[in-house]
């Protein structure tokens, strides 16, 4: 992948993994993030690989992130999501992705709102996915690639998107 599809697909993770309605704004049914949100949502990340891969340089050095550091982040963030097409551009792709990959996203949809939203046990992670493995009839292990795969797939097609056809 090139460089600018890996951190769109960062950028995208940290939405997923951080941003209540992230599912509603890669659709277009509610705002994008404002800086202070992915500033507020980078801060609970601290030292993750997603925050590299967007480009940033600032040492992180404590636990707690200084809040001059997360919203370097955030500007980061946003030069990426800009550099991507926007918001528009990427609600845009998401929708059509949607028209394509139905069974995907709705499996990708589900895996959030259930497995990474969702603080629980042990046991009942092992619950949801069983009740997810279950719907889908996919094992738990598929259902985790194929959510991964699904904002691989996204990053990939907002960059090769022909913006010009929009």
């Amino acid at each position: 992948m090139n460089r600018l599809v890996t951190q769109t697909h960062a950028a995208l993770e940290i939405l997923c993994r951080g941003h209540a309605a992230a599912l509603k704004v890669l659709v277009g049914e509610a705002p994008p993030p404002t800086v202070e949100q992915i500033a507020e949502i980078i801060g609970c990340f601290r030292k993750h690989k997603w925050l590299e891969i967007l480009g940033t340089r600032v040492s992180i050095s404590s636990m707690e992130m200084p809040a001059e550091q997360t919203y370097v982040m955030a500007e980061a963030y946003n030069v990426v999501i800009d550099q991507a097409g926007g918001w528009e551009h990427i609600q845009k792709v998401t929708k059509q992705y949607i028209k394509h990959n139905a069974t995907y996203w709705y499996i990708f949809r589900d895996y959030l709102i259930w497995m990474d939203k969702i603080p629980c046990s042990r046991k009942g992670y092992v619950w949801q996915g069983d009740v997810l493995s279950k719907k889908y009839n996919y094992s738990l292990d598929h259902l985790r690639r194929i959510r991964k795969q699904v904002l691989r797939d996204l990053a990939k097609a907002v960059i090769g998107f022909d913006k010009t056809s929009e």
